[in-house]
């Protein structure tokens, strides 16, 4: 990366490094193998449910997307984007699945040119944060699938009394808190803010990967150059800023880097049936905090100290394993929405930072939680 290129991050809060990963070598197969584990939830679902979607497999992506949306009434977005759903009071692992944290996401986490254009970012000593998004925004012809299959599904049914789903609407997937996020219309927002307080003057950055051609039309991101130097916000955001607004579009195998504190947002997917599909992983120096100390983090890069870096994606896996088994019998450090609503301090941040630094200093360390 040019110094130019610093330079305009530093400056904008954001930048498009094009043509960072392969799309055929390396892209392609990811997609191959994160689709596997996709329709593998599937399955797995309709045969607990006995649904019979007999051309499930003939199904194009999203429609199949939209199935396992429906016919797990949500929760297999807790499976796959723990991150965030781990915070609901009705959160559980699902360690009865086929694991999410695959070891073709790993790989892709950690693929080497990606991690050069973090490194001239912010430098050799490389943790991957725990914070990580998949973002696979549906058109409005795949969410209203979701909604006629609950009603198809759901109906009158009570046989998920025990997970607390006694009607229809309680099997509506678009009644849980981030579904909106996770496959629907993205708001402004600035990552740092679902931090702990002691993250937001740790150097994050965001790598959004688009899995697919991303355009206005399918959910492209827009971001607000030079928003990041106003501190840590919380909407509603000025009308007159937001009027800056920058699209952005990308391919496979480009890496759009976001600051942690750079304002954004997306398009909505207006496109009849079409799909937009990204990742984003966050990444920081080693030892700053990563505003999730209770999820497993790694080090991805040391110049210092090779010997440190996690090379192990099974290791990697059986981590978060144990993490969310953690939360599940003991629930979340914190609430959510304190977090965003800046009712946990400094202070208390610092403490459950320290705590967890403590309860799982190494990769290891988190199997014997």
């Amino acid at each position: 990366m040019s110094l130019n290129t610093r330079d305009s991050f530093e400056r904008d809060g954001y930048v498009v490094v094009r043509g960072v990963l392969d799309p055929e070598k390396e892209v392609a197969p990811f997609k191959k193998a994160y689709t596997a584990l996709i329709d593998s939830l599937s399955y797995v679902y309709l045969g607990r449910t006995g649904v019979s979607v007999s051309d499930y497999d003939a199904l194009p992506l999203p429609e199949r997307f939209a199935t396992l949306l429906a016919i797990s009434r949500g929760r297999a977005l807790h499976h796959l984007d723990p991150v965030l759903n781990s915070f609901l009071p009705h959160y559980s692992v699902q360690s009865d699945l086929p694991g999410a944290q695959i070891p073709a996401l790993f790989d892709f986490i950690s693929r080497p040119a990606l991690i050069d254009v973090i490194e001239s970012l912010i430098g050799p000593e490389i943790t991957t944060s725990p914070v990580y998004h998949i973002n696979f925004k549906l058109a409005q012809k795949h969410l209203n699938l979701v909604e006629e299959l609950v009603d198809e599904l759901w109906s009158g049914a009570s046989q998920f009394d025990s997970e607390g789903v006694t009607n229809t609407q309680n099997a509506d997937p678009a009644l849980e808190r981030f579904y909106g996020f996770q496959v629907g219309k993205t708001d402004w927002h600035m990552d740092a803010i679902s931090g702990l307080y002691d993250s937001h003057d740790s150097e994050i950055v965001n790598a959004w990967i688009p899995i697919n051609s991303v355009t206005e039309e399918n959910g492209c991101l827009l971001v607000i150059p030079g928003s990041h130097n106003g501190g840590v916000r919380g909407a509603p955001f000025d009308s007159e800023e937001l009027k800056r607004a920058v699209p952005i579009l990308a391919d496979p195998g480009d890496v759009i880097v976001l600051h942690n504190k750079v304002l954004h947002s997306a398009t909505e997917n207006v496109t009849p049936d079409g799909f937009r599909w990204a990742f984003n992983f966050r990444y920081h120096p080693t030892g700053h905090p990563s505003g999730r100390p209770f999820l497993p983090g790694f080090i991805t890069r040391s110049r210092v100290a090779p010997e440190t870096e996690l090379k192990n994606p099974y290791l990697w896996g059986a981590m978060w394993n144990c993490a969310l088994i953690y939360l599940t019998e003991n629930g979340s450090p914190f609430d959510y929405m304190d977090l965003r609503n800046g009712r946990l301090d400094l202070e208390y941040a610092r403490e459950i930072t320290s705590e967890w630094a403590a309860l799982a200093p190494g990769p290891k360390d988190w199997l014997a939680l």
